[in-house]
């Protein structure tokens, strides 16, 4: 079920040079859903493996899922100011988000100033996008952990009136009542240029986000439990045994909780210029293209789940939190050339564009050593220090990294045509013909990080027609 209702102002005042224009306005909505969910026969639930250390599925009415609600304030100020030939443009607001109680404020300002009449203008931009929680995130669902404490179900040499499952379930809620409304923050310089009929515009950005949303274990979601195994210690001919413990363990368990630990940052140059239509050919070209260097990591704790051999027990290793690093560099540029020919009615349009520059690597800070760990005797973290590294109750938490994962994937440059052709057909009916990547140019890459590995570059050729009438 989705509702909304909006409230919207607009107040106008122009003078001779001065126009100003302030938009007010009021939004809510609020979003749900009614249904039953997941729905299965509960003496027959999906299959799952028995473990004590992975959560168990549950049947959940997504109707006891409370509604999103958003209710939203804003204000904008437009102003348009001419000074001696001369226009300056600013605009300026804000915007307040409340998302079931927790608060946004958004801030933005883009200003624009013709430098040279009709010829040259600058401008440039701050401002902060408010991004809101799913229920995914709002309300997730709880996690169970069933135990197998004894079992003797369908055994073939056990009586039917003796068979005995025992178990038991621990649930732990999973919401995060500290989790904070995603925000990002954005930057953004640019000019333009017009010459007679060529315009010509460059922009630089910078966009950073340092609360996004992800689901991930914290030092707070692993517990340490008491875990006990019983077997038989006096058979009861006709009804369950009696039972003696057998074993007993410190185990965890741990789940995922939403988090804001989700870091990135993206930059970059953008470029169009559109080099206007050349008459004595009836052709008009346009060149953009990018540059984009983009940055991603997590800003939580890392965790070794190794296992001790056959071991219930186990510690956990805690690495340094941020320390990798996911980073991707870009430079692409597209050609675009369109062609009238008048007496047919045709238009033609050919796209050629070079990926210049594709490559992707990891910066990998401290993943070899633990910064502290998660005791399996008391459940509590303390600290590590590199001369435990050899110890009998650590080596088995330390993982092999790949001597490779440091290396770059750099791609070679690919070149990528594209081919549109639009014939008009009276004033109704519109037939076009296009073929992507139309030389299927996919040359063959292979890994450097994995030697032997090899993958296609760009995509495989596509082609269609499509009749446009209107009515």
């Amino acid at each position: 079920m989705n509702l909304f209702a909006n409230l919207n102002a607009s107040l106008l005042k122009t003078t001779s040079n001065l126009t100003n224009r302030i938009l007010l306005g009021v939004n809510f909505k609020t979003d749900g859903n009614l249904g039953d969910g997941k729905v299965y026969d509960l003496e027959n639930p999906p299959y799952r493996v028995l473990s004590s250390e992975n959560s168990s599925p549950r049947p959940r009415k997504y109707s006891s899922i409370p509604f999103i609600n958003q209710l939203s304030l804003y204000a904008e100020e437009n102003l348009s100011w001419r000074l001696n030939r001369r226009e300056l443009i600013v605009q300026a607001g804000v915007r307040y988000d409340n998302i079931n109680g927790k608060n946004a404020f958004s801030p933005r300002t883009n200003l624009s100033f013709e430098l040279l009449p009709e010829r040259l203008w600058l401008r440039g931009g701050a401002g902060i996008t408010a991004k809101a929680p799913t229920t995914l995130y709002l309300y997730p669902e709880n996690a169970y952990f069933d135990f197998v404490h004894f079992n003797t179900l369908n055994m073939s040499n056990v009586p039917a009136a003796e068979q005995l499952f025992l178990s038991s379930t621990r649930v732990f809620n999973t919401e995060n009542g500290n989790l904070k409304i995603a925000t990002n923050n954005k930057q953004e310089v640019g000019i333009d240029v017009r010459v007679n009929r060529m315009r010509f515009s460059v922009t630089t950005y910078s966009e950073e986000m340092k609360n996004g949303y992800r689901l991930a274990t914290t030092l707070d979601t692993y517990h340490l439990l008491n875990y006990t195994i019983y077997e038989e210690a006096t058979p009861n001919p006709g009804t369950i045994p009696t039972l003696k413990e057998k074993e007993r363990h410190n185990i965890f368990v741990s789940y995922a909780t939403p988090t804001n630990d989700v870091r990135s940052h993206n930059r970059g140059v953008e470029y169009d210029f559109d080099f206007g239509r050349i008459n004595a050919i009836r052709t008009s070209f346009v060149l953009n293209g990018a540059y984009m260097r983009s940055t991603d990591w997590n800003e939580g704790y890392t965790f070794s789940n190794q296992k001790n051999l056959n071991q219930l027990e186990r510690n956990v290793g805690v690495y340094e939190p941020g320390t990798t690093k996911y980073e991707r560099e870009r430079l692409v540029t597209t050609l675009r050339a369109t062609h009238n020919i008048p007496s047919i009615g045709f238009v033609v349009t050919g796209t050629a564009q070079v990926s210049w520059i594709d490559k992707s690597w990891t910066n990998y800070g401290n993943d070899t050593t633990f910064v502290s760990y998660i005791s399996r005797v008391d459940g509590k973290v303390k600290p590590f220090n590199a001369s435990m590294k050899n110890d009998d109750e650590f080596k088995y938490l330390f993982e092999r990294k790949s001597p490779t994962r440091f290396i770059a994937e750099s791609y070679p440059p690919v070149l990528l045509i594209n081919f549109h052709l639009t014939k008009e057909i009276g004033e109704k009916v519109r037939a076009s013909f296009y073929a992507n990547n139309m030389f299927n140019s996919r040359p063959l890459y292979e890994s450097k990080r994995s030697p032997g590995s090899f993958s296609r570059l760009n995509f495989p050729i596509t082609f269609g027609f499509e009749l446009v009438l209107k009515l």
